[in-house]
């Protein structure tokens, strides 16, 4: 009976394993083959996660360079944050593969503390480039914060996952 409710809990983790890594592929693929909104094609020479901060909220010189270093940081963070979820997820596959369902719980968790581990770095990210900016620019920086996390996929305006009703419910 126990071993019985240990497969069942084992799948269940396994298929929010699953969801999770397919909500994650489409998040990467709307931001990689993405258009931007007035139809262009989003260019790569030109970092696109600066240009609203510059144009709305008239950046000086060196505000966009410590905007700049800050992301290089940043990403080196997510990098690494990011390869270790990533390795846990092949070590999960396989023992998946294989059969082994001894450490998924351990493995599971890995990667839900790598997810809260990158919205940790995005949270100080974010901090870190407002104490860049002046007070003047502050309100409008926190309305394009507010935008880029709210037009996420499956986001709605209250920043919470999108649920769609099925017909006939």
């Amino acid at each position: 009976m126990k071993e019985k409710i240990m497969k069942n809990r084992n799948k269940l983790l396994i298929i929010g394993l699953i969801l999770m890594i397919l909500l994650n592929l489409a998040l990467l693929a709307s931001i990689r083959m993405g258009d931007s909104k007035d139809g262009r094609s989003k260019q790569r020479g030109h970092n696109r996660t600066t240009q609203p901060f510059e144009k709305e909220l008239g950046l000086t010189a060196e505000q966009i360079e410590q905007f700049k270093t800050s992301r290089v940081e940043y990403r080196k963070q997510v990098a690494e944050v990011s390869k270790t979820i990533y390795r846990t997820r092949g070590e999960l596959y396989k023992n998946l593969k294989a059969g082994n369902t001894e450490n998924v719980d351990s493995l599971v968790s890995v990667i839900g503390d790598g997810h809260e581990q990158l919205e940790v770095l995005n949270y100080q990210h974010f901090t870190e480039l407002g104490s860049i900016l002046t007070e003047e620019q502050k309100p409008e920086f926190a309305q394009i914060i507010r935008k880029m996390m709210m037009s996420g996929p499956g986001r709605n305006m209250e920043g919470g996952p999108q649920l769609q009703r099925r017909r006939g419910n």
